[in-house]
Order: structure tokens, then C-alpha cells, then sequence
């Protein structure tokens, strides 16, 4: 009964209703650029219809999270007399999706039905709390009926309320001056749920390191991108509500995102644009909702690597750390390219040559000419140890610190252990020796000294070093 007096109603808004939204849901081509900090500019092209006068558009599969304020609709058309025939009146993203509870505030004081305990209910919904409904099932009777809600099975409302959407979804309202058939219009917007990174895979073979990567690519947004042309963008850009920097992304995209949507084909492994790289996926690809791909970026290619053991700043518990320094110059790419920011793992073979997993780390954004360090972790068989020697202040001024490192190294060859030192203000390093022999140290950045201990296969060295801070 109760499925009949709902289809009626459907029947009569349809009569009363005659003209509706036309809507669009087929997406003629998708083109995605992603930003490696969860923020992803969708581009889109769709056909529509335009009557003379005014129209009303409904775009559906639409991302839920998009940023409304950089929605652009933009019709495609040579002629700009054609174009000034076409006039937006408001774009409107509606995201307030129907839910139970919605439903039910929006229903409040007014008629509706509802099946509960095998009985059929209906009258004015006066309140409802999380476990009961309260109805006055006669308005001209004053008695209350109390149901409680985990008995509901099925409910029946007139018609879904104004303001609340099935799926999100962009409207666009617009007045041509003329009849368009057919017409092309390119649909852009920003919008949270996507991101990317580099996943990179090392394979320590000697003094040389063979490295290869993917784009992994992960779409948390309800919605699937089919055959979607990809450009990923490496880089933090600024958003005005991100004044630390490193926020979401800037329109500078907008002007490039007709290349993006037609499948253009990528010129070298990372083009520069503005302040940004980009790299752009060879082929569309299927990128469905909840789906994370994987792309890859390139082939295993070798680039000579630098090992040093470190011995951290004031670090007390006798870890030496392994790090490798690898160039990102021209020996490594045939054309010099960025390096994307993302996790390396690294590999090496044993006597076996079974690959064994050895450490990994994170890559920083490394421009051409830059320079990747990569820790590998302990060092099994050196040690170290930092003993302050003496701590003065020969002048109210200037203070005087004297350290000491104690290091062993249990390795069959000779090894150079780096210690780092941090500095600050006006500094002299008035003495350094290693076993009574001057030493000098490196100057790695204004405020970080290395001190070079080198020592002999199964021995050990002791390094000393005074530095005087001035105020």
C-alpha cells in the first residue's frame, strides 16, 4: 500500500514538475594531474545540449571533495563570436548528501510514513533522538505515538528535500544566445583524495648502485577515473590557508590541462614547469576508486656510489651509522631530470646470490646537479664513543669545549668514521688531533663539522678537538 501512495507521488511531482535539470554523467575524456600531497586537479570533457535562453546543467560523478571555489567550466569553441553567445550564471557544487538523520531533521513537523514491528505508522514527526521517534499520528488528535527506531524497517517521505543530494554534483546554470548541439565543454576543479609518490629500488652491487622506480599512484576519492591521461606534479605548492608552505595547488595548471586531457606524450623523464617538475604517464590508465597503480618511472639504470660511516652529533650509545651519497647529474640520466621525492628500499646479493633486503630510507625532492644520502643503518662492527673533556669560560663572552671520540673498528679493512660536530654562533676549533696527529674537519653547512677518523683494519683511534664559541 504504502510502495503504491509512494509512486503515486513520484507520478503527480512529475506532472506538477514538467521541467527538470538535464544531467550528465558520460565523461568523453579524464585527464588527472596529481600533486604528491593529497590533492589531485580533475579535467574533464563532457557534451551538452544548451537551448536558447536558459539552461540548467547537472554534472554528476563528481569528486566528494572538491574544492568549490576552483570549479571551472569552459566551453570548447574556435570561434570567440561563438563563445560570447554562451553566459555562466552560477556554478554550484552541491555535496550535502542524504542520509537517515538528514532526512529525519528535514522531516521534522511535517507528514510522513514509516514500517516498524510488522505495523505501518504515519503522521507528523514532532522529534526524534538517537533510539525513538515520537509521531502524532491525527493532527487533530494530541496523543504522541514513541517508537523506538532500531525496530524501523522501511521508511516513506514525500519527495527528497531541497538542498540534499543523492551524489555530489556541479550545476551549472547558464543563458546562450543560441541553440547548441553537441557542445564540448571542458570541466576542472581541485579536489583532496588523490596523491602520489616514487617508490625507488636500489641494488647494491660494489661501489655502484643499480636503481629503478615506479609512480605509485593511490585514489581514495569516491569515484573511478577510467582511461584517465595522468601528469603528476612533484612539488609543495602554497595554498593561502597554508601559510607554513607545502599546502594544496595553484591554478598554474589550468592553462596546461588541454596537452594533459589529450593524451600527450611525455618529452624526457620530467618536464620543468614554474617552480615544479612533472611527469607525464605515457598511457591512460584505469584509476578506480579505493585502487592504488603502480606506473613505472624507469628501468634499472647504475650510478656510482660514495659510502661514509657517521657518528652522529652527541649520540652516546656507540652507533656508527652506514650512509651511501649518490650525484643526480647526467651520469645518471641520459636527459638530466629532478628526482621525486619517495621511499627507497635497498637490496644486496650474498655469496649466494640471493637478494637480501639491507635497509631503506626516504628520498627528499632532488634537483638535477643535487646530491641523495641514503642511511643504511648500524655498522655492525664499529663503535664509537663521545667523552666531554673539559667544558670552561675563559671569558664572560667566549666558551671553550674539548671533546673526545674512542672508536674501534672490528671491519679486515681500513674504514674513515665521520663525526659529526654541530656548531653555532661564532665559532674557532682551536685543536684537533687524531692519535696526536692535526687533523682537519669538513665544513658540511654552517652549523655541522665532520671530523675524519681514519682507522686501520681490527684497530682502534682516539680523536680530540677543542672549539671556542664567541657571543
Amino acid at each position: 500500500m504504502f510502495k503504491l501512495i509512494r509512486f503515486i507521488i513520484i507520478i503527480i511531482i512529475i506532472i506538477i514538475n514538467p521541467v527538470f535539470a538535464k544531467t550528465l554523467d558520460d565523461r568523453e575524456s579524464v585527464g588527472l594531474v596529481i600533486y604528491n600531497r593529497d590533492l589531485g586537479m580533475v579535467q574533464e570533457r563532457r557534451v551538452v545540449n544548451l537551448d536558447d535562453g536558459a539552461n540548467r546543467i547537472d554534472f554528476h560523478h563528481i569528486a566528494p571533495g572538491v574544492y568549490g571555489n576552483t570549479v571551472s567550466i569552459m566551453p570548447l569553441i574556435d570561434s570567440e563570436k561563438a563563445k560570447s553567445k554562451i553566459h555562466t550564471r552560477a556554478v554550484t557544487y552541491n555535496f550535502d548528501l542524504v542520509n537517515q538523520e538528514k532526512m529525519l531533521q528535514t522531516y521534522t513537523g511535517r507528514w510522513f510514513s514509516f514500517t516498524a514491528d510488522e505495523a505501518n505508522y504515519s503522521g507528523r514527526l514532532l522529534h526524534f533522538d538517537a533510539t525513538h521517534i515520537f509521531l502524532q499520528p491525527d493532527t487533530t488528535d494530541p496523543m504522541v505515538l514513541v517508537v523506538e527506531r532500531g525496530k524501523l524497517k522501511e521508511m516513506f517521505y514525500p519527495g527528497l528535500p531541497e538542498g540534499l543530494f543523492t551524489r555530489p554534483m556541479l550545476r551549472w546554470e547558464v543563458e546562450a544566445d543560441k541553440k547548441f548541439d553537441d557542445l564540448t565543454v571542458e570541466l576542472a576543479y581541485l579536489t583532496g583524495g588523490i596523491t602520489w609518490m616514487c617508490d625507488y629500488r636500489g641494488e647494491l652491487i660494489g661501489d655502484s648502485l643499480a636503481l629503478s622506480a615506479n609512480f605509485t599512484i593511490a585514489n581514495d576519492i569516491n569515484l573511478s577515473f577510467p582511461k584517465a591521461s595522468i601528469t603528476l606534479v612533484a612539488g609543495k605548492p602554497h595554498r593561502s590557508d597554508d601559510p607554513a608552505g607545502g599546502g594544496s595547488a595553484v591554478n598554474d595548471e589550468l592553462s596546461d590541462k588541454r596537452a594533459i586531457a589529450s593524451g600527450s606524450q611525455t618529452r624526457s623523464p620530467g618536464e620543468r614547469l614554474d617552480e615544479y617538475y612533472r611527469y607525464r604517464l605515457p598511457n591512460p590508465i584505469d584509476l578506480h576508486n579505493g585502487q592504488t597503480v603502480q606506473v613505472p618511472f624507469f628501468s634499472q639504470r647504475k650510478v656510482r656510489v660514495e659510502r661514509r660511516y657517521v657518528y652522529p652529533h652527541l649520540l652516546d650509545d656507540r652507533i656508527v651509522r652506514t650512509k651511501i651519497r649518490f650525484k643526480n647529474d647526467n651520469s645518471f640520466w641520459s636527459e638530466p631530470s629532478a628526482l621525486p621525492e619517495g621511499e627507497i628500499g635497498l637490496y644486496r646479493k650474498d655469496k649466494d646470490a640471493a637478494l637480501i633486503f639491507i635497509g631503506e630510507d626516504a628520498v627528499s625532492g632532488t634537483p638535477v646537479g643535487g646530491e641523495v644520502e641514503l642511511d643504511l643503518g648500524t655498522a655492525f662492527d664499529l663503535t664509537a664513543r663521545r667523552i666531554r673533556v673539559a667544558q670552561a669560560r675563559p671569558a664572560r663572552d667566549r666558551q671553550e669545549e674539548t671533546w673526545r671520540i674512542e672508536a674501534v673498528n672490528g671491519k679486515d679493512v681500513p674504514v674513515t668514521i665521520y663525526v659529526e660536530q654541530r656548531v653555532y654562533g661564532y665559532y674557532t676549533v682551536t685543536a684537533a688531533d687524531l692519535d696526536g696527529k692535526a687533523v682537519h674537519p669538513e665544513k658540511d653547512a654552517a652549523d655541522r663539522l665532520y671530523f675524519p677518523m681514519a682507522i686501520p683494519a681490527r684497530s682502534s683511534a682516539t680523536l680530540n678537538w677543542t672549539v671556542s664559541y664567541g657571543y
